[in-house]
């Protein structure tokens, strides 16, 4: 299923990003997401031009050979659900993407 900014039956979907390091041709990015809808990140890099470098689906064209698309989850925070508790998780930046 291929997701899509739209302003007629969409729920809303809020990511912040700012620019980490530029490279020639490409542009390493620091997104937090207020909210976490389907492929959010995905799509929303997509509307403004500047789609997940490896992204089969929401990138056009092939920019460079990757094992599947650039896009790592470092941090993830929530809630938990039941203990009410803050939780964190982060993961190293895979080898590949030192690269």
């Amino acid at each position: 299923k291929k997701m899509a900014v739209t302003e007629k039956n969409s729920r809303p979907a809020v990511t912040h990003f700012h620019v980490v390091e530029r490279f020639d041709g490409y542009t390493l990015l620091s997104c937090r997401l207020e909210t976490g809808r389907t492929h959010q990140i995905r799509v929303h890099m997509q509307y403004i031009g500047y789609p997940i470098v490896g992204d089969p689906k929401y990138s056009l064209r092939r920019t460079m050979q990757t094992q599947g698309q650039l896009l790592h989850a470092y941090q993830l925070s929530f809630v938990h659900p039941r203990t009410g508790q803050p939780m964190t998780f982060e993961a190293p930046l895979p080898e590949a993407f030192e690269q």
